[in-house]
């Protein structure tokens, strides 16, 4: 049966709806924008539904891969979670994107070296991510 979900990303401030077929396992489901409802002042140039959708999703999934392989290579900012997964404790990161949409990482109790690293490690897993 083909859902409708609509979808707020943290990354941002756009508002998209897209469809997707619950008949099909979840590793296997397309998502296919159905509508832009808001969009933000980033993406407010964004050409189409698709583009706009495409380039959303790619920001936010390249900020959680970032954010995760952050928790497995800095142990001092990670937990272990109910799920045993490692992930950033509560307050140790804060993310955000600059004006030309890359993503800024800082942990304000890392050493201004560790700093540095963290931010070169997310540079590097980021823009890996952006590339394809």
């Amino acid at each position: 049966m083909i859902q409708t979900t609509q979808w707020s990303p943290d990354t941002c401030g756009c508002v998209l709806e897209y469809k997707w077929d619950d008949s099909i396992p979840q590793d296997q489901r397309v998502h296919t924008v159905s509508k832009v409802i808001t969009k933000c002042p980033a993406h407010a140039s964004t050409p189409n539904d698709v583009a706009h959708y495409a380039t959303i999703v790619k920001e936010n999934q390249g900020k959680n891969i970032t954010l995760a392989r952050i928790a497995e290579s800095f142990p001092e900012l990670a937990q272990v979670d109910a799920n045993g997964n490692s992930v950033i404790k509560d307050g140790e990161v804060q993310w955000s994107f600059d004006k030309d949409r890359n993503l800024k990482v800082t942990a304000p109790k890392l050493s201004t070296v560790r700093r540095a690293e963290l931010q070169s490690f997310a540079d590097s897993v980021f823009r890996a991510h952006k590339a394809f």
